[in-house]
């Protein structure tokens, strides 16, 4: 993992309009995804199964059904202070790194498998490969921010239906914060905790989950992940 670079779930500077209601999503959550994840790596003798993998990609139904729970308690006064500006097309964040737990990686690598041609993977991965090398040789966090995730195509993720759980987490309240972000990595991006925590609680879970359980790779930059996984199945 990139440290100087800022990531959408390491050292971003959020605040929050309501940290109570944050910590509150995240005890009620936190154990049960914890749980789900230890139960079904048990029960695949720790090993990435489909099964596994199937078990892990239903979290992401279950994150936006804790998001929609959680939204429908929140009284239509007070529902401003949570709205988000983040919008199709909108794409001042994916200049940021994404780190990804495996098994995602895993399910986006099977994505891809199912959507694209082979030539189209072999674009990808040259695509991939670029980023890879952009990254390496650039100095400032302010030139890395300005590399955009390989998955980006005119301003929109290809990836979406799949993307992954730091991907669905992130969110803004302010464009101009997040434009300004980009060349002042000291201003703060206002953020919903209803939309953030759901999510966030979820990619925290199958993380912690992971490393209770023993496995020493846990999170991966997604470009180089992904990266990885074309050149072992392809030999691109």
């Amino acid at each position: 993992m990139d440290k100087s670079r800022p990531s959408v779930d390491e050292n971003t500077p959020f605040y929050f309009p309501n940290n109570k209601m944050d910590q509150d999503i995240e005890r009620s959550l936190r154990a049960k995804v914890i749980q789900h994840v230890v139960v079904s790596i048990a029960r695949n003798n720790r090993v990435y199964t489909p099964r596994f993998l199937a078990s892990i990609k239903s979290l992401y139904g279950e994150a936006e059904a804790a998001h929609l729970e959680i939204k429908g308690l929140i009284p239509d006064s007070k529902m401003e202070q949570y709205r988000v500006v983040c919008r199709e097309g909108c794409s001042h964040c994916c200049g940021l790194t994404v780190n990804v737990a495996i098994p995602e990686l895993y399910l986006i690598f099977e994505y891809l498998r199912s959507t694209r041609s082979e030539e189209e993977l072999k674009e990808l991965a040259q695509d991939l490969k670029a980023y890879v090398t952009a990254m390496e040789e650039s100095n400032s966090v302010t030139e890395k921010l300005k590399i955009k995730c390989s998955f980006l195509k005119g301003d929109k993720c290809s990836i979406y239906e799949q993307r992954p759980m730091s991907c669905r987490a992130w969110n803004s309240r302010s464009v101009s914060h997040c434009i300004e972000y980009l060349e002042d990595q000291e201003v703060d991006i206002p953020s919903s905790a209803l939309h953030y925590t759901p999510y966030n609680v979820f990619r925290q879970g199958i993380q912690r989950a992971l490393s209770v359980m023993g496995f020493e790779d846990i999170v991966e930059e997604l470009n180089s992940g992904i990266l990885r996984l074309l050149e072992g199945e392809y030999g691109t």
